[in-house]
């Protein structure tokens, strides 16, 4: 972990608060990494300094010390990254894959707001801060007003991101999986 703090040092990262960084912070980064993303699995604890792998080290630069994006929105950039990184990496090596949608069908407003564990009123809130074409492509069924599956994905995208990055993380999670099913091994350049 030393080698982590000194690399982090020499490349002149800093805390949130703008302080220079110490092990100690290092060691709460990792601690938050570890809550945030423990399916993951980037730390290693067998010994008695965790050991981080590369993506485990890259997050803490691109999200935990990153002071120009606030955490949520680098979080989801880094996972979009990770994910583009595996599908270029399947298309190299013409491995046939499959990607599950972010959502599979129309949603009402109900749905949507079960799907995003926030109020009714939270989510109808910020659809009608879509642009106007958006809001207009709806329709009803049985008494239900639903929104077509791509406003839907805009409005978690755009305004519900900690679903949207849980999906991207489980997206991948299953991309490692199957790469390390197939004897493949992601470069990074």
């Amino acid at each position: 972990m030393n080698t982590v703090v000194r690399s982090l040092q020499e490349r002149e990262y800093v805390t949130p608060r703008g302080y220079h960084i110490l092990y100690s912070d290092v060691k709460d980064a990792i601690r938050i990494m570890n809550k945030k993303h423990y399916a993951c699995e980037w730390v290693n604890y067998d010994t008695r300094n965790p050991k981080i792998n590369l993506e485990g080290y890259f997050w803490l630069e691109d999200v935990y010390f990153n002071s120009r994006y606030k955490q949520i929105d680098a979080d989801v950039m880094y996972f979009e990254f990770l994910v583009e990184k595996y599908i270029q990496t399947c298309n190299d090596k013409k491995i046939d894959y499959d990607i599950l949608p972010f959502l599979e069908d129309d949603m009402s407003f109900d749905d949507v707001s079960k799907f995003v564990d926030r109020k009714i009123n939270t989510v109808k809130k910020y659809y009608y801060k879509l642009p106007r074409l958006k809001k207009q492509n709806y329709y009803y069924l049985e008494g239900k007003r639903y929104m077509p599956v791509e406003v839907a994905e805009e409005l978690c995208m755009k305004y519900f991101k900690h679903r949207y990055l849980k999906y991207l993380e489980e997206l991948y999670i299953e991309l490692k999986k199957f790469l390390s099913e197939q004897g493949v091994e992601v470069a990074y350049e």
